[in-house]
């Protein structure tokens, strides 16, 4: 249950995911081929360069801390992307202004590197929760019933997570267009990801007690 409470908070970008680019145009006046470029082919670039340490990383650091920094970074980018508009609000300062762009491409790489964190290590973490460190002879002749029960397990996932997403693009839209404006909307869908580092925290501890029980 607490893996899927962490998926789906990996789903709250989209309370402001679906209006980043309405956002990016009213407060930083930049054009849509210049918002596309930023928000989707350097965000791809950045990805396919951080997946490479990633998994690397992710066994050095352990599952539960490794899900904690990526959302440390998945948060860091969504509040460095909701200042934009603090700084656009003084006239003399336009959508071409060097550091409003800097801030887009940091928000950019702090996003790829928490995504690429992510990306399978909550899969990684759903085998050590369910796999014990000790084997035992009932075990190894049950893997077939294992591999059906994460199957299982992840399939439910992934339709939770699937609602998650749909449901909080929703609320984002009733957010962002009747009371609390784009700029509150994407500072609020970063908080989720600062109580989901708390979860990753609990989950390694849960994980490590696990651990001394084999010992």
């Amino acid at each position: 249950f607490i893996l899927l409470c962490i998926r789906c908070i990996r789903t709250s970008h989209n309370l402001s995911q679906p209006f980043l680019v309405t956002y990016y145009q009213m407060e930083c006046y930049l054009p849509p081929s210049k918002i596309i470029w930023l928000t989707s082919s350097l965000y791809s670039f950045l990805v396919s360069i951080c997946e490479i340490p990633s998994g690397l990383l992710s066994d050095h650091w352990g599952r539960p801390k490794t899900l904690q920094y990526a959302f440390v970074c998945l948060g860091s980018s969504l509040l460095l992307t909701s200042t934009i508009a603090s700084i656009t609000s003084d006239d003399s300062i336009s959508g071409s202004s060097y550091s409003i762009i800097v801030i887009i491409v940091l928000s950019q790489l702090l996003r790829a590197i928490g995504s690429s964190l992510f990306s399978g290590t909550d899969m990684a973490l759903l085998y050590e929760i369910l796999l014990p460190k000790r084997k035992s002879s009932s075990l190894s002749n049950n893997n077939n019933n294992r591999e059906s029960l994460i199957l299982s397990i992840e399939s439910r996932h992934v339709f939770y997570t699937t609602v998650s997403e749909a449901v909080l693009s929703v609320i984002g839209g009733w957010m962002s267009s009747l009371f609390l404006g784009l700029q509150t909307t994407v500072f609020t869908s970063a908080l989720p990801f600062f109580f989901g580092i708390l979860l990753c925290r609990y989950i390694g501890q849960l994980l490590l007690k696990k651990e001394e029980k084999y010992h």
